[in-house]
């Protein structure tokens, strides 16, 4: 029987190699990472747009759109196709993380503090943008980590 199903062509399951999978996860987290610094470090220019935009809207949509095309990518390198519909689904998990974690670092503000520190004769922008910028960065890594994870399981 396991003969006849290889002869109809059905895929063998593999996993993918750790290091795309890591490759991968920063990729994400670095997009995340460097988004939040830049905008709040105000290096980039965002006009009238309020403040709390870069991060509870802007962040959690790069998170997405990185998430989404980094799991369709591993499930195709696995299965040689991809459930569009899944990926999406799970990669709109990706915001929860990022705004549960920025709504925190906005009402406890000590949480910045270690990071805000590594650099006290900077601009209290760019510090508000390192620490920013550090938890976007992990947030990304994790978020991605574990959603790589489900995206290499192929459909029957």
């Amino acid at each position: 029987m396991a003969q006849s199903d290889m002869a109809k062509g059905s895929k063998t399951t593999a996993a993918t190699n750790s290091g795309i999978r890591i490759a991968l996860s920063l990729l994400v987290g670095l997009s995340c990472g460097i988004f939040i610094l830049l905008w709040d470090g105000n290096h980039m220019s965002h006009g009238p747009a309020p403040a709390w935009l870069g991060a509870y809207v802007l962040l959690p949509l790069v998170a997405v759109i990185t998430s989404f095309a980094s799991n369709s990518l591993i499930q195709y390198l696995n299965c040689g196709q991809v459930q569009w519909k899944k990926q999406l689904g799970a990669a709109s998990i990706a915001p929860v993380p990022i705004i549960v974690v920025f709504i925190l670092i906005s009402y406890i503000t000590s949480l910045r503090w270690p990071i805000e520190g590594l650099a006290q004769s900077s601009t209290p922008e760019f510090q508000k943008g390192l620490s920013s910028g550090y938890y976007g960065f992990w947030l990304g890594m994790y978020i991605q980590n574990f959603l790589g994870g489900t995206a290499q399981i192929c459909p029957n």
